[in-house]
């Protein structure tokens, strides 16, 4: 039979060996579940991450569509104007343009005054000077009708370039608003995943410290 003495240390032993791993237990219990609770807070932050990237790829591919149905409407409003537009050319030079000079007006008062006075041949040369005169002026007029023509048709050009450039700013701003709401949202979602992931660590590095603490 042991001492009392001996008997009561031996009892003490016992009861803080066993205080000691009900402690531990203890602990082991509160790590194993806050590890549970992070490693599934840890999964549904990953699976919202895809699914945030999922989602805003969608997005982006939706827009990239809506950019091309409107860019090709847009071309097409362009070349139906510039069509229309040179179809409008006439065959013959509008009725403002055939408009002679009061000189050409000149020589035709002079040569009909002439052929009234059954003056033919003096008539002949203002009628040759007439006809040249009309002539020169006419493909003057030409001329000045076809720069007018032009300068509309650079005209038109100028506008659809603007809208065009408006198109692109416009549609290039919608991209930049969907860029930057990726970048917020995503990096908001990662930093999450990154602060459970320490966190996850650090709970295990101080249980496997304490595991080597407590072991005998």
């Amino acid at each position: 039979p042991y001492p009392v003495a001996d008997k009561s240390r031996l009892t003490e032993d016992i009861l803080q060996e066993m205080n000691s791993r009900y402690i531990e237990s203890q602990c082991k219990f509160h790590w194993n579940d806050q590890l549970c609770k992070l490693k599934y807070q840890l999964l549904n932050a990953q699976e919202s991450l895809e699914d945030s990237k999922r989602e805003i790829q969608k997005k982006e591919n939706e827009q990239i569509e809506n950019y091309n149905k409107n860019k090709e409407a847009l071309e097409q409003t362009h070349n139906n104007q510039l069509q229309e537009y040179d179809s409008s050319f006439p065959d013959i030079l509008p009725v403002n343009f055939w408009k002679v000079s009061p000189a050409v007006l000149q020589v035709r008062e002079q040569e009909k005054h002439l052929v009234l006075s059954h003056r033919y041949g003096d008539a002949i040369p203002y009628h040759e000077t007439a006809v040249q005169m009309e002539q020169s002026e006419l493909d003057e007029q030409r001329q000045k009708f076809l720069k007018a023509f032009h300068v509309q048709r650079q005209q038109l050009l100028n506008v659809q370039a603007t809208q065009k450039d408006c198109f692109e700013r416009n549609w290039q701003r919608k991209f930049d608003e969907i860029e930057t709401e990726r970048k917020r949202l995503l990096q908001s979602k990662r930093q999450t995943i990154i602060n459970l992931e320490r966190e996850i660590s650090r709970i295990t590095d101080a249980a496997a410290i304490y595991q080597i603490d407590s072991d005998p």
